[in-house]
């Protein structure tokens, strides 16, 4: 009992601090986006970056959530149906919450914008063809550069505005960690649709998700090395968010349809492969601890 109520603490701690520093993240990539636009004149919500770090928190902390339970040794049983319970409770409470900010509508973070002055030069590269255009001010005429021909004037426009050009940074991007970033992004506006269908929707596929994320918690007691059974889970949490991702395609979804929409309806297609899933991988699990159980003796 003192453990379970440990495990309570801990996932309760791990949430929270992995959604702050999800959400802080996010905000720092905001900023970091914005700066190599021109001109940097946006405004970001508070809300909308902190939905993107709720599959974050929500992936994370069942991972810890499993891992503690299997380092202290709590009943396989009692720590499903408490991490269930848990990422359900707080992934509920935690939409909730971003809803009614993103309905108090707060001021959000803005960015400064810069004064547009006669002779600005920007530079567009669509493809290897590099195009300058000379601004004459801020809504007049502008002078355009094209490869290969002579300098063009137009005139000055009432329809015509600056728009945004990404500035010719160095950017290093990783492709693990850029294709991690997307599946999270893609996870986020699925939990953002599912929370606006209705609480009895939204309970059903965070549910289901978090049955499937439980129970492939068994890789982190596949070995007596603790480091190692950790870095097991990582590897199966991010399939299961690829997994997710992929159901959760327009092409998939309308294969699926397809096959399955006769059956059962086209929205509870994915929650039923999650609990599915999750479903099989228990039973395999309990009889492989009857088997060991049969064999000690």
């Amino acid at each position: 009992m003192k453990n379970l109520a440990k495990l309570i603490l801990s996932f309760t701690f791990s949430f929270i601090v992995i959604l702050v520093l999800a959400g802080l993240a996010g905000l720092l990539r905001s900023w970091a986006d914005a700066a190599v636009l021109f001109p940097p004149a946006a405004v970001f919500s508070l809300s909308t970056v902190l939905s993107l770090a709720l599959p974050v928190s929500f992936y994370f902390s069942l991972l810890f959530g499993v891992s503690y339970s299997s380092r202290r040794s709590i009943s396989y049983a009692a720590s499903l149906i408490t991490l269930l319970a848990l990422s359900l409770g707080f992934a509920i409470a935690a939409s909730t919450g971003l809803s009614r900010l993103e309905k108090m509508n707060p001021p959000g973070i803005t960015v400064p914008p810069v004064p547009i002055r006669p002779g600005l030069v920007l530079t567009v590269t669509p493809g290897d063809t590099p195009t300058r255009t000379v601004l004459l001010g801020a809504e007049s005429a502008r002078v355009l550069s094209l490869p290969g021909q002579a300098l063009f004037f137009e005139p000055a426009s009432a329809s015509y505005r600056v728009r945004q050009v990404r500035l010719p940074f160095r950017e290093e991007r990783n492709v693990i960690l850029s294709g991690i970033s997307a599946d999270f992004a893609r996870s986020s506006r699925v939990f953002e649709a599912w929370f606006e269908a209705g609480l009895a929707p939204f309970a059903l596929y965070a549910g289901s998700l978090g049955l499937f994320l439980i129970s492939i918690g068994c890789l982190v007691n596949i070995s007596f090395w603790p480091l190692a059974n950790l870095f097991f889970g990582v590897l199966a949490f991010r399939g299961a968010l690829a997994l997710e991702s992929f159901l959760n395609t327009a092409e998939t979804h309308k294969l699926l349809s397809s096959f399955a929409g006769s059956i059962i309806p086209e929205s509870l297609i994915n929650p039923a492969i999650f609990t599915v899933l999750g479903i099989l991988i228990l039973l395999y699990s309990g009889l492989v601890y009857l088997a060991r159980g049969r064999r000690s003796e």
